[in-house]
């Protein structure tokens, strides 16, 4: 998080995979948010969640998406989140 404080105004969207070893992807998702809540971020997962914490991060996040996933389907999520502002 040091790194990604120091350079937030440079960054135009996160992907984050949410089941890091050793770092919770729900915490660091909102302390992403905190910083900036206007922050572009996509969700990446190959675990299954409980229904309503899939629910709230797909509602924190411009995009959630299932691993595995191809090329083509995360590019297209990034291009749609940033064209859409």
């Amino acid at each position: 998080m040091d790194k990604y404080t120091q350079l937030c105004a440079d960054v135009d969207l996160v992907i984050l995979d949410y089941m890091l070893t050793g770092i919770d992807g729900w915490e660091r998702l909102n302390e992403m948010l905190r910083i900036n809540p206007k922050r572009k971020v996509v969700v990446a997962t190959g675990y299954s969640m409980k229904r309503e914490r899939e629910e709230r991060v797909s509602q924190l996040s411009k995009a959630f998406i299932k691993k595995p996933f191809r090329v083509k389907e995360l590019t297209t999520s990034i291009g749609k989140i940033l064209d859409s502002n």
